[in-house]
């Protein structure tokens, strides 16, 4: 397969809870991994929860309102998402590999450098591609990162999304922002999450988990993604089976062991309201590049974002919301006219795209 590695190590991983244990302590996502999972293979079972209504329904003197919250459901997939690949080891005797407390270097490796960076992408690609949980902010400073995020608090909180149950994934280079903002402020702490003494972590304002993300993985133009558990899955498995029926005690100066990651990543059901992902700055329209037409032509701008509006001008004046709305209908030209448009999304404005049309004598 494409990740072969062929480089050898000396020392073996026997036992199934030290390849969990270094899984689970290297994976950036492990948080979003949901508790009372079951998987045999590359298949798993857990608990579905279902986002209910904002509203709490009818009042009854006798039982309250009725718990409109949540529902749960036991629910069986199948992981997609291999990353399989085969590793070559030195071999050795029965009596080395039972090593107490052995790893395999080379499988680690495998963990650092191919496993974990593809399915971290894949679930972060999954969070961060719904059509409906994108809000944007104009150019991220140390000055107004804490009022973005703050705001972004209060959009939850309005949806009745507990910020303290959240986990913030910021962007490496905005978490720098923000540790400079944070100076003397205290707007990040170390504490326990969820009332989890087990390891400390850090706690942005308000009791949100402050996770840092590398900027490729989390996305380009992502600034920060912030999730509730309930309302995102992401599950990773590792094939146990196949690797430990398939180290070889005896014989032989290297032996091949083939390695099986399956993961997936689900949104629960009405579950984007407990998701926010937050763009660092509205993409700019897409126009045709400059170019000469004769007697008229209609031209289409695209790079239109969720939610975003296209506001254009063709005077020469950079263009405002004030000017005119853009519409699928497109942009007849009939004569030379330079176009400048710009995108807005919540209120936040693009930089602006320009181009010149030249009708030809």
């Amino acid at each position: 397969m494409a990740n072969t590695f062929s480089v050898y190590c000396r020392e073996y991983i026997n036992n199934q809870e030290t390849v969990l244990g270094m899984f689970n302590t290297q994976s950036l996502t492990q948080d979003l991994v949901k508790p009372l999972i079951s998987h045999r293979g590359k298949y798993i079972s857990y608990d579905q929860v279902v986002l209910g209504s904002s509203g709490m329904g009818t009042f009854n003197r006798d039982t309250g309102y009725p718990a409109l919250n949540f529902t749960s459901t036991r629910v069986e997939k199948e992981l997609t998402q291999d990353v399989g690949d085969k590793l070559y080891i030195d071999l050795m005797d029965q009596e080395e590999a039972q090593i107490e407390g052995g790893t395999v270097r080379l499988f680690n490796q495998y963990l650092i450098k191919n496993a974990i960076p593809t399915i971290d992408a894949y679930r972060f690609s999954k969070l961060n591609g719904l059509e409906s949980n994108h809000s944007a902010h104009a150019s991220i400073t140390s000055t107004n990162i804490v009022g973005f995020l703050l705001a972004d608090k209060a959009v939850l909180e309005q949806k009745r999304i507990k910020w303290a149950e959240c986990i913030v994934y910021i962007a490496v280079s905005e978490k720098a922002k923000l540790d400079e903002a944070n100076i003397n402020k205290a707007y990040i702490s170390m504490g326990a999450w969820n009332g989890d003494m087990s390891a400390e972590v850090a706690l942005l304002f308000g009791g949100a988990k402050l996770v840092a993300v590398p900027d490729a993985t989390l996305g380009t133009g992502i600034a920060w993604s912030i999730v509730h558990p309930l309302a995102f899955d992401a599950v990773s498995v590792y094939q146990e089976a196949v690797f430990f029926d398939k180290v070889p005690g005896f014989g032989g100066r290297r032996g091949e062991v083939d390695v099986g990651f399956y993961h997936d990543a689900w949104v629960q059901p009405n579950g984007e309201d407990g998701i926010l992902s937050v763009y660092n700055v509205v993409p700019k329209p897409v126009l045709i590049a400059d170019e000469t037409f004769t007697t008229s032509k209609t031209y289409f701008i695209t790079g239109l974002a969720e939610g975003g509006k296209v506001y254009y001008t063709n005077d020469g004046n950079n263009p405002t919301a004030a000017s005119t709305l853009y519409t699928s209908a497109g942009i007849e030209l009939t004569a030379t006219k330079t176009i400048k448009a710009i995108q807005i999304v919540n209120g936040v404005s693009s930089s602006v795209a320009s181009a010149t049309y030249t009708k030809s004598a």
